[in-house]
């Protein structure tokens, strides 16, 4: 598989390890857990709202039976 053919969404942004691994004081591997965890952090928050704005599409299982019995 060649890299030229990956479909990476526009945004990503390509990081240089090299620079991560100055910022950290030489512990590449503390810099990507660090990066893991905070990206588990955005996903679950993104996934609650997510979640907060489907409730408001969410209907009780009474309401469905009444317009069956409606039609």
């Amino acid at each position: 598989m060649s890299v030229k053919n990956l479909n990476a969404e526009r945004t990503t942004i390509t990081r240089d390890t090299k620079v991560l691994d100055d910022q950290v004081d030489g512990n590449l591997f503390e810099a990507i857990v660090v990066l893991a965890k905070r990206s588990n952090q955005i996903g679950t928050a993104i996934k609650q709202e997510l979640n907060e704005k489907l409730e408001e599409f969410t209907t009780s299982s009474d309401a469905i039976e009444e317009v069956f019995e409606n039609r």
